[in-house]
């Protein structure tokens, strides 16, 4: 006849399937939460250094060129870093300094004696609520190309005001 309770294989298969499951729904949700966390980071970072941006501009009177705007700001001590983005991997924080011309079009300013009365600052994100990050914008004011490193679209963008 049948006996009652379960055999020690059948205990042990059941264990193993239960924990096997754990870790498969640990693992994804510890993923998640990082690409939130380092989407955090980027986005911290995009204000501060629209901040030292700020402050250039109040000391210069105009924001730094596109071209060269790192070493611009790290010479005039407005960044102690270069920016780095937290997951690396091909990222990029993208920046654009740009004017609009007498007929109202966009101009992007290359170089820092050109007048630059305005910027854009991007970054790719890795999650968003909906599944993949919604690129911004791709003209101006929003990064010039919308691109924030090989492969990946610029999702967060800060101007100035």
């Amino acid at each position: 006849m049948w006996s009652k309770g379960f055999t020690l294989v059948e205990l042990i298969i059941t264990v193993g399937l239960v924990a096997l499951l754990s870790v498969g729904v640990v693992s994804l949700l510890g993923r998640g939460q990082q690409q939130y966390g380092r989407d955090a980071r980027r986005q911290a970072d995009l204000n501060s250094m629209a901040s030292a941006l700020e402050v250039y501009r109040t000391d210069n009177g105009s924001y730094p060129g596109t071209v060269g705007w790192i070493p611009t700001m790290m010479a005039g001590g407005y960044l102690r870093v270069g920016p780095t983005d937290p997951a690396g991997g091909g990222r990029a924080y993208a920046y654009s300094a740009y004017y609009f011309d007498t007929s109202g079009n966009p101009q992007n300013c290359n170089v820092a004696p050109t007048r630059c009365p305005s910027f854009a600052l991007c970054a790719a994100g890795e999650k968003a609520t909906g599944g993949t990050p919604t690129p911004v914008s791709t003209g101006f004011p929003a990064c010039g190309s919308g691109s924030c490193g090989t492969g990946f679209n610029c999702s967060y963008k800060v101007t100035n005001p």
